[in-house]
């Protein structure tokens, strides 16, 4: 029986199970029983069927032959084959056929999740090692590693190692900064005179703090609803109907002081220019 080795090929003969030379191509014929032949592509990593790689770097048949690179446990290696860029290879011993071209590997460290120095076109070819996390022009972005506040991101693309690589969960949680609004519409509540009354309210806000809007509030967007529904039913439910057709305006200057006074508690900045209020 023939074992053929192309002209892009290497051969790994064994016998045995123990690996006695390299087959170059050609046409080999298989001598006895226990033996086998591995047929490995120049152009593809050195991965042996039998054993691990450092059992072979140091064999008199390979040891001019593959190009190695060590990997530590917080690196990994950027793979580029004639100044093209392969692959990433991450920690351990790796090794590639001299004779399948020219290798050249950039060790790059994973224990800060963050990617630096790298550009965007191999970034992108690395996937599923990396993810890319965009933060918007009108947004300001809390980074968390495994549950902890790093920083605050800017506009812009930011790319991080995935969990497996950096050994790190990446969470990115996005703050709005862009001028928002308040909008009640339809809360009923009955008047001082057991009337039922309908009321609507619209105010204009911002976020002044992206930090503490995060980490201090359970969904301060609610929270901050739910305050004026109940300085809507305060004033609504202290007047009687007649007195809130006849000063409709009061009722949207109470409601706009009473949550500037709260604006410290929510992070925002209450914007009064169009703040109205409608029984």
């Amino acid at each position: 029986m023939k074992t053929i080795v192309n002209i892009n090929q290497r051969g790994l003969f064994y016998r045995n199970g123990r690996f006695i030379k390299v087959l170059e191509p050609g046409a080999h014929r298989r001598i006895g029983a226990n033996c086998r032949v591995q047929v490995m592509n120049l152009e593809e990593e050195f991965r042996p069927e039998i054993g691990p790689v450092s059992w072979y770097i140091d064999h008199p048949e390979l040891e001019e032959s593959l190009q190695l690179v060590e990997v530590g446990d917080d690196q990994a290696a950027l793979h580029f084959r004639n100044d093209r860029f392969e692959g990433l290879l991450t920690s351990g011993t790796h090794a590639f056929w001299k004779a399948g071209g020219k290798h050249r590997f950039q060790l790059v460290g994973t224990s800060d999740p963050e990617i630096t120095g790298i550009s965007r076109g191999i970034l992108e070819k690395m996937r599923p090692f990396v993810q890319p996390l965009e933060v918007q022009p009108y947004q300001k972005s809390l980074l968390f590693y495994d549950g902890a506040l790093v920083k605050i991101l800017g506009e812009g693309v930011h790319w991080f190692w995935n969990s497996p690589v950096s050994g790190a969960k990446v969470v990115m949680k996005a703050v709005d900064m862009r001028l928002q609004q308040l909008n009640i519409q339809g809360q009923e509540v009955l008047s001082l005179d057991k009337v039922a009354v309908r009321a609507n309210f619209v105010c204009r806000y911002r976020i002044t703090d992206c930090e503490r809007v995060v980490t201090q509030i359970s969904d301060f967007e609610e929270q901050l609803h739910v305050a004026a529904q109940l300085i809507l039913r305060e004033y609504i439910g202290g007047h009687r109907l007649d007195e809130l057709l006849e000063n409709r305006e009061q009722l949207s200057g109470f409601v706009l002081e009473a949550l500037k006074k709260r604006e410290a508690e929510f992070f925002v900045e209450i914007v009064d220019e169009i703040g109205r209020a409608h029984v």
